[in-house]
């Protein structure tokens, strides 16, 4: 299946696939979050807020999680 681009900031629309479009889309949200932590507005809001920002590991962090043949458990 075909992904398209629709709202990154591409010169042509391109068609990806699966793995071009997850690391097109994770190199382009890493471009936008350190242009974000780069900002003075965001170091002043991040300061102020700071008391709100959580950072947690994902639920299954640390888990490994197994695949078996077929699906099936033994």
């Amino acid at each position: 299946m075909p992904y398209y681009s629709s709202f990154h900031n591409t010169p042509e629309r391109k068609k990806f696939n699966k793995e071009e479009w997850e690391a097109f889309t994770r190199e382009e949200t890493r471009k936008g979050l350190r242009e974000l932590v780069s900002s003075p507005d965001f170091s002043a809001w991040a300061v102020e807020n700071a008391d709100r920002i959580i950072l947690t590991p994902p639920p299954d962090a640390g888990r490994i999680k197994r695949r078996r043949l077929f699906g099936w458990q033994t």
